[in-house]
């Protein structure tokens, strides 16, 4: 009968086990690992929004660039002539039409071609919300899901894709205001203008924004034109902002900004430069997975606040690489928006060819936490485009595409626009990190094939995913065989050799160099491979496999809000017990109402307990049994030592990776449950075949070898070559000789 195995192996096995699982829970809950950036060198351009920000409940933040307040003002830009401006450009201004009322576009119905609901805020005429007609906030189908929206504090707004103003011939005109803008009388719902005139009142420039809603998409077009309406050419620029932060969406999210779970991302789609990709049609994203510490930055010392303004395009990775841009977009775990330039058909570059620089800006806003201010800034981008010509009577095309839905590959493609700019380059199945080298798209790109070729026969997700987890442990049973046989054999020779071992211990105490050779001629004796200590790394081999299918049910939108099992626990409670009633979510066995319990310092990392999760406990267990079964009793005495080895192994396993996991999706876990429960039936297997062959035995095992092994192969040549050598060198040794004989063959018998 095979005897059990070193427990010092095992025990190191065990505790390696539990790292790795309990070192890629924290991984991927938690964001914050991620650097601040580094600070912009690009110099800064005027900023439009200049304005002293109000009181606030914290230190106060520095002066201008900060979201300002409506204001119709002219700002001469540092780089103006220093001579005055000819007569028709003097005192611009933007024309004050009088007040506007917000305007919707669409309407939130599930079955409607329309998909979104679009309310435009007077405030440079931007995005006031942005709602899906077919997405929820929850399961209960209370709320849409708002992909945009201003975000306001005191005075200060933060309007996604406003007129910010326009730059003519170095003199810079805001267009943030409410008061500039109107309706254009016939043209379509959603189409605004605003007239720059100078000191005479006399119009300038003809300002054109209009919102475009696509059926069956997607996709908004926002198609912008400045007219010169002078009789000379006009330089000008343009500037506005973009998309801004989403919700974070991700289970039991905070909205501070040092806590975790927060998969909210800047994100850069780009195309290399034109020797490596002639089409310039190719869009890559992979270089820019920024999270929003990292766009953020390092905060002021002095105000504990976060820098206004800095430049995130270009930047040093993009200036060196000579990427050209593509698209910009903010995203959460499952949804994102993502601004591009209006792509023709081929050969017409994929490049969003007026967006010259992009810049990150801060709303300073404050949230109530527990009765007291907490700061919760709001990310945004601005975008300022190229110095533009435009001739008389000509107008700049500044149009642009924005997609605003779901993560989710074939949404995207549906849309030609969205298509062609490459924005479905922005879907990737990675949280950053350390595992982040482990998630590349080919490897998440086939898993996530093969669950929906497995969803598509089965039906149900829940399924789907247990059916995944059987097909990669059957495709890598084989490696796991042969490793844990080698590390088996290995830790029984090694248990076997350990009394002469101790003796050669004791003999050459003082003695290293012999204690080597002594060892090496004992394991030599007794068949002993080295290379068996290896034999753990072929499952080694195997985590990026586990981690990538991790990352891929994390982010899959498939798996948001659909039931496991067919959503039977609904269907025997009338739609009344929440039970992994959404695989994206907890298990909620017990749904809590409200905001769910904070608990002190846990709840930093993986969010507010809204309900009871039994299902992270059932792995737990899971999870403490399969290590019972590779950690059996020994036969013998356990020395303190070990014993306290064995403890620390038990709380690890039955209370730490619990709560890591204790607000993960419920399609991860189910994942976890499947994948733990089949390793304990594979491992169990395996014992078993090693009986049965007995292949823990040595003098078997050397029987069974029908020649070398590969360092014993490798041996044998270098003692070869080395006899080869040293024949040359005596026959060399005896020189020139032509009347020798040469070596005589010996008779024949």
């Amino acid at each position: 009968m095979a005897q059990r195995g070193n427990p010092k192996v095992r025990f190191l096995l065990t505790l390696l086990i539990v790292l790795v699982v309990g070192g890629v829970s924290w991984a991927f809950f938690l964001s914050s690992s991620n650097k601040p950036a580094p600070s912009p060198t690009t110099p800064q351009q005027p900023d439009p929004r200049a304005a002293t920000p109000p009181e606030r409940p914290a230190p106060t933040p520095t002066p201008s660039q900060s979201p300002a307040r409506e204001e119709v003002v002219a700002t001469p830009a540092p780089d103006a002539p220093p001579s005055g401006h000819p007569a028709a450009l003097d005192g611009l201004r933007a024309r004050n039409t009088g007040a506007m009322e917000p305007q919707t576009l669409g309407l939130l119905d599930a079955q409607a071609p329309i998909r979104q609901a679009l309310t435009i805020d007077p405030l440079g005429v931007g995005v006031g919300s942005l709602k899906l007609g077919r997405y929820f906030t929850t399961i209960k189908n209370e709320a849409n899901v708002e992909v945009q929206r201003t975000h306001r504090e005191g005075a200060y707004a933060l309007t996604p894709f406003s007129a910010l103003g326009v730059q003519v011939e170095g003199v810079i005109v805001n267009l943030l205001s409410a008061s500039v803008w109107s309706p254009v009388p016939g043209a379509p719902s959603g189409t605004f203008e605003a007239i720059v005139e100078n000191a005479s009142g006399e119009a300038v420039l003809r300002i054109v924004r209009s919102f475009r809603l696509t059926p069956d998409s997607y996709e908004i077009e926002l198609a912008q034109t400045v007219q010169n309406l002078t009789d000379r050419e006009l330089n000008i620029r343009w500037f506005q902002y973009g998309p801004v932060d989403l919700e974070n969406d991700s289970a039991g999210g905070s909205s501070k900004v040092s806590k975790a779970r927060d998969m909210r991302r800047l994100r850069f789609g780009y195309l290399l430069k034109a020797q490596s990709d002639p089409s310039q049609r190719i869009v890559f994203a992979n270089a820019f997975l920024w999270f929003r510490p990292k766009v953020l930055g390092k905060a002021e010392k002095a105000t504990g606040l976060f820098p206004d303004v800095a430049t995130v395009w270009p930047n040093p990775v993009s200036l060196d690489a000579e990427f050209t841009l593509a698209w910009a977009g903010m995203s959460n775990r499952y949804f994102s928006v993502v601004t591009h330039g209006l792509v023709g058909d081929a050969p017409n570059p994929a490049s969003f060819s007026w967006v010259d620089r992009i810049d990150r800006v801060v709303l300073h806003r404050y949230i109530e936490e527990k009765g007291q201010p907490v700061y919760a800034p709001v990310i945004g981008v601005k975008l300022d485009s190229k110095p533009i010509a435009v001739a008389p009577g000509a107008a700049a095309d500044l149009s642009m595409g924005i997609y605003a839905g779901p993560m989710e590959k074939d949404a995207i493609t549906a849309d030609p626009r969205a298509a062609a700019a490459g924005v479905q380059e922005i879907v990737v199945y990675n949280a950053g990190g350390p595992c982040a080298f482990c998630t590349f798209p080919v490897l998440t790109d086939a898993l996530v094939w093969l669950l929906e070729i497995v969803h598509r026969a089965t039906a149900d997700w829940a399924i789907a995913i247990i059916i995944l987890v059987i097909i990669v442990r059957t495709v890598l049973h084989p490696v796991n065989r042969w490793s844990q046989v080698r590390m088996q054999r290995f830790a029984k020779q090694m248990q076997d050799i350990a009394p002469k071992q101790k003796k050669l211990q004791e003999r050459y105490a003082n003695d290293k160099q012999k204690l080597q050779q002594e060892t090496g001629k004992l394991w030599r004796e007794e068949g002993i491979n080295p290379a068996g200590m290896l034999g753990c790394l072929p499952m080694l081999m195997q985590t990026p496999i586990w981690i990538a299918l991790y990352a891929t049910l994390y982010y899959a939108f498939e798996l948001r809000q659909q039931p496991a099992f067919y959503g039977i626990f609904q269907s025997l409670t009338g739609g009344g017990w929440a039970f992994l009633a959404d695989l994206a979510e907890p298990d909620h066995a017990i749904w809590f109402a409200g905001k769910g319990i904070h608990i002190w310092f846990l709840s930093d990392f993986m969010g507010p307990i809204t309900g009871l999760n039994i299902l992270p406990l059932a792995w737990g267990a899971v999870f403490w049994v399969h290590q019972k079964y590779l950690t059996p009793p020994t036969t013998g005495t356990m020395t303190p030592e070990q014993e306290q080895q064995q403890k620390i192994i038990k709380v690890m396993s039955v209370v730490m990776l619990p709560v890591f996991m204790y607000n993960a999706p419920s399609g991860l876990l189910v994942y976890f449950l499947t994948n733990s429960v089949l390793a304990i039936v594979e491992n169990h297997w395996i014992r078993e075949h090693v009986k049965k062959h007995d292949l823990l035995n040595p003098e078997k095992y050397r029987k069974k070898k029908q020649g070398p092994g590969f360092m014993q192969r490798l041996q044998m040549l270098a003692e070869q070559k080395q006899a080869q050598q040293q024949s040359k060198g005596a026959k060399g040794s005896q020189g020139f000789n032509p009347g020798a004989r040469g070596p005589q063959r010996p008779p024949r018998r």
